[in-house]
């Protein structure tokens, strides 16, 4: 689908059906939370990573689906989160480590770009 295309039937998309975001889509819960939501047929998905190409090489069947967007950053880009979860019906928090390592805060500084989107997008 070309690009034009494929951005006019987000736009439909979004406007008539649920969309949720997923921040953290290349760990284990985030994958399975979108491939969970993929098999709700009205589900659009905003999907969040640092390294979309390591979401593809993990999950190939979400970059040809029409329904999920991936969108590639840093945690603490404010005005990417900000688009990112704009128009969501809610937003997942799947970023976490997989050991407990003292001072880690990962999941925090996620929680606070997200906060800070918030109150931008309430502007």
């Amino acid at each position: 689908m070309s690009q034009s295309r494929q951005d006019s039937a987000w736009v439909y998309f979004e406007k008539n059906m649920p969309t949720y975001a997923i921040l953290s889509a290349t760990w284990n819960c985030g994958t399975a939370l979108i491939e969970n939501l993929c098999r709700d047929p009205e589900a659009m998905i905003n999907a969040y990573c640092r390294n979309g190409k390591k979401l593809a090489a993990a999950s190939p069947q979400l970059a040809s689906n029409d329904r999920v967007k991936i969108f590639e950053g840093s945690i603490d880009d404010v005005d990417l989160l900000l688009e990112y979860i704009n128009g969501a019906t809610a937003i997942f928090h799947a970023v976490s480590t997989n050991a407990n390592v003292p001072g880690c805060d990962v999941g925090q500084k996620t929680a606070e770009t997200i906060v800070k989107a918030l109150e931008k997008l309430k502007r």
